[in-house]
């Protein structure tokens, strides 16, 4: 680490009388970088400090927020983000407003401390060194961390803000904390109150909550406190549904089986997929969209339950489900590319496991997938991946993972198996078949353009329209086969299509 120009120095000089407070003191007394400095000042000295402060490291101040007086200041600023923020009456007012006693800590601005950059950049900052007798603790908040413990300021802090209901678990996977007694308690009584909260609010909790480790057990956890079936109340009638075939609460219980799966896979694509798994992760898609997508891949399988011929079944759940999924999601205020993308995974969840039931993945099957899929093709085939080592022991997983990388061995229909450990093992081999594809031989998913549009119309007189399109996609196909390797033989057999069909 080195010293970021006296910055600590600076900020006395410009914010007298302010104080260091929340995540920063935090996690300087953790010994973890924060990637943001808050001050807390008197509410009509914030502007003028904040364009000093900003003047004095020649960058710019900006307000973020009128009602609470609130300044950033960002851009060059040393590794981290400046935020200024006017004091909620004195410093023992302020904090008592705040969430957890580990973030009602302040420490004044004037007092000894260095503030030092973690290496390698960009890192985050530290306070360094911050002397205990200069800390400002009215709530047991050093107590707390050295406990590791998430305790709640008062009994009305998840009224005053319903948010803090998840931010505990949040904060509390983040630090490697556990929340305290009396907080559970808190949050139970009060878990109906996060249904109130802004959809992009909880959205944002939401996700990095599902990135964060143990998500069985953090998923879990929300689910004793009521918080996820507040959210996501579909989820509560997962529990009763299908216990005979999925064992404990039925498809809840494979729901949260599925999201281990897949934080295992998340965390181990090297050893799953050694040949590619560099390039897969750039195409695997954001971690805790990606465990959001699992949660919800089932959610319509109580509704479209049936016992048919003495089988319990769930026809058409990935498509109601996939319908479920994006009005929840547009209520989370998720993006339009990202609704699109879990409607598209939950929809066509079931399509790698129907293509093992061939008896041989055939290259036109193989591009058929990922033309039609695009995007949604590789988080999908990881998300079904999850999906299929879910019904096995994560131990046989392990067993048998150098087997899902050879090719699935041609059958006839009757003999493919219809469960256990070999139809999980045929399940892996196509979706193993299928990625490597997609990464080692990328034209037999997308073939180099051959045949433009222009080379139809001035070659064989076609009109522009959608028979065009039917037509160049045709030529694709031949590529991905290898049944076309050259322009020739694409415009060869561009004419023998259009004399044929008309197309």
């Amino acid at each position: 680490m080195k010293q970021t120009a006296n910055l600590a120095q600076l900020i006395a000089e410009t914010c007298p009388g302010g104080f260091y407070v929340g995540g920063c003191v935090r996690d300087s007394l953790l010994g973890r970088a924060s990637s943001d400095i808050d001050i807390a000042l008197e509410r009509a000295r914030v502007r003028e400090a904040a364009r000093k402060l900003a003047a004095r490291l020649h960058t710019t101040a900006f307000i973020i927020d009128e009602e609470n007086t609130v300044w950033r200041i960002s851009g060059k600023t040393p590794q981290c983000q400046i935020d200024i923020a006017a004091l909620q009456g004195g410093i023992s007012a302020d904090l008592a407003r705040r969430d957890f006693t580990i973030n009602a800590l302040a420490y004044p601005v004037g007092s000894p401390c260095r503030i030092t950059a973690a290496e390698p950049a960009p890192g985050g900052v530290f306070l360094e060194k911050p002397e205990k007798r200069f800390l400002l603790d009215n709530f047991g908040g050093l107590q707390d961390i050295e406990k590791k413990r998430i305790a709640a300021v008062s009994k009305t802090v998840f009224e005053q803000d319903p948010l803090r209901l998840l931010r505990a678990y949040r904060i509390a996977g983040e630090l490697g904390f556990s929340v305290a007694p009396k907080t559970l308690r808190l949050i139970r009584e009060h878990h109906a109150l996060i249904t109130g909260v802004s959809g992009e609010r909880v959205r944002d909790e939401l996700v990095r909550l599902l990135a964060l480790p143990r998500v069985r057990a953090r998923l879990a956890a929300l689910d004793r406190a009521r918080l996820l079936t507040a959210l996501f109340p579909e989820l509560e009638k997962q529990k009763g549904c299908a216990p005979q075939y999925y064992g404990g609460r039925g498809v809840f219980s494979h729901t949260l089986a599925v999201c281990d799966r897949l934080e295992h896979l998340q965390n181990n694509l090297e050893n799953i997929f050694p040949d590619f798994h560099g390039e897969l992760a750039a195409h695997a898609g954001g971690r805790g969209l990606l465990q959001l997508v699992a949660l919800l891949h089932d959610i319509s399988k109580p509704e479209t339950a049936r016992v048919i011929g003495g089988r319990l079944r769930f026809f058409h759940h990935e498509a109601r489900g996939a319908r479920r999924a994006e009005s929840i999601m547009r209520a989370l205020r998720f993006s339009r590319a990202e609704t699109n993308l879990a409607s598209k995974i939950i929809s066509e969840h079931l399509r790698p496991g129907n293509l093992s039931f061939n008896k041989v993945i055939t290259p036109r099957a193989v591009y058929r997938f990922f033309s039609e899929l695009r995007d949604a093709a590789v988080p999908l085939l990881l998300v079904c991946w999850a999906d299929y080592a879910s019904y096995i022991p994560l131990k046989t997983t392990l067993k048998i993972l150098p087997r899902t990388r050879e090719l699935p061995a041609p059958a006839a229909p009757a003999a493919l198996p219809g469960k256990g450990v070999k139809k999980t093992l045929r399940h892996m081999q196509v979706i193993h078949l299928m990625l490597s594809t997609f990464f080692k031989n990328p034209k037999a998913v997308l073939p180099e353009k051959l045949v433009s549009g222009h080379d139809l119309i001035s070659g064989l007189g076609m009109p522009p329209g959608p028979a065009m399109g039917k037509l160049l996609e045709a030529i694709r196909l031949a590529q991905a086969e290898g049944k076309v390797t050259g322009r020739a033989q694409a415009l060869a057999l561009a004419a023998r299509l259009y004399k044929k069909t008309g197309y």
